[in-house]
């Protein structure tokens, strides 16, 4: 009986361990390599979401960037226009020189200064002609359709030179900052 009983024991425990092989292989592998997959789902989707924190805070500073460049290129913008009316008011200033016969014209644009709303541009400006002919100029440049300020005529008699004068003007014309000069 004994025996009987050590081999229900045997048997028992044969089953018992088949059980548990069959266990460990069909159930509990399988749920620890699922788990693991999930561990390691949840890992790349952590690491994803730590990514897209990342690029929402470098979005933002592109963001920030960008309103900082388009800003820059709008002022850019506005400070060209006026540098081309600038350049045309000295073209313009050139040809009324050479229509009233004046001579030797030198333009020196001074340091512009930016008002509230508008610009000032300084303008030293040098010619040669008679009395009549600065006189012709300085109408002329009186007449373009710019606000302008004649601050400083110096007219000195040219040496050898009948009736001839070397005239130093310094003036400002200003441009409105939206790009019109009235």
């Amino acid at each position: 009986m004994l025996q009987n009983k050590s081999k229900s024991q045997v048997l028992f425990l044969g089953i018992l361990s088949v059980a548990g092989v069959v266990y460990v292989l069909f159930f509990l592998a399988p749920w620890q390599r699922s788990i693991s997959q999930l561990q390691a789902d949840v890992i790349s989707k952590q690491t994803e979401i730590a990514g897209v924190q990342d690029l929402e805070l470098r979005l933002m500073q592109l963001e920030k960037e960008t309103v900082r460049l388009n800003t820059y290129l709008e002022n850019w913008q506005v400070d060209s226009l006026l540098n081309q009316q600038a350049a045309k008011l000295f073209g313009q200033i050139s040809i009324l020189a050479d229509q009233a016969g004046t001579d030797n014209l030198s333009l020196d644009p001074l340091q512009e200064v930016q008002m509230e709303s508008a610009k000032s541009y300084p303008l030293a400006l040098g010619c040669q002609g008679t009395y009549h002919e600065i006189q012709d100029f300085i109408y002329r440049i009186e007449q373009l359709p710019y606000e302008i300020w004649i601050e400083d005529i110096k007219l000195t008699p040219l040496a050898n030179r009948d009736n001839r004068l070397q005239c130093e003007i310094t003036l400002k014309f200003f441009i409105a900052s939206n790009g019109n000069s009235d």
